[in-house]
């Protein structure tokens, strides 16, 4: 698995979202570099693909558009070969814990659905909830408050027996 785990078997499924791993913080519109360590339990090469996936709206299924790298389908060295990259994280991607997959096969085929060889890691990452600008704020209740976008809210004699509550949006809601 070339991150101090062991490598699983062909046709395998591993899931390291629970062996102790940290789960890695990621920012909605921020680039992450990655690297792929790609190889054989064989001798012989074979044509394949390899394919990284962020279940980026957290709905637990990995779509087409959630899709952050893919290899071209091509050989690679018998001794292994590392590709590298970097993977976006869509600035609408929903916050809290998630699912990156990895996903390697023999094959042309794209790297989704079954297959006869080949390899598929599961991961735990973090999207964080960063706000994006601009930020929208309202107030609550609105007497002697003004609310105007960004950063130049304003309270004009506030009362001190009444609670007020303030709600603070970014781009994605």
């Amino acid at each position: 698995a070339g991150n101090g785990l062991p490598a699983s078997v062909s046709g395998a499924y591993s899931n390291y979202t629970t062996v102790g791993l940290p789960v890695p913080n990621l920012v909605p519109g921020s680039s992450y570099p990655f690297s792929l360590t790609l190889g054989y339990c064989g001798t012989t090469a074979w044509t394949n693909t390899a394919s990284i996936y962020l279940d980026a709206n957290r709905n637990a299924i990995f779509e087409a558009g959630e899709l952050v790298y893919a290899k071209p389908s091509a050989v690679v060295l018998v001794g292994g070969q590392t590709f590298t990259g970097n993977i976006a994280v869509p600035v609408t991607a929903s916050p809290g814990v998630t699912l990156l997959r990895v996903v390697y096969v023999e094959g042309a085929s794209p790297a989704t659905g079954t297959y006869n060889w080949g390899e598929t890691e599961d991961y735990a990452v973090r999207i964080t909830g960063a706000p994006t600008f601009p930020l929208t704020m309202t107030w609550n209740p609105t007497t002697y408050l003004t609310s105007p976008t960004g950063n130049k809210d304003t309270a004009n004699t506030v009362a001190s027996s009444i609670t007020y509550t303030i709600t603070a949006q970014d781009a994605r809601g």
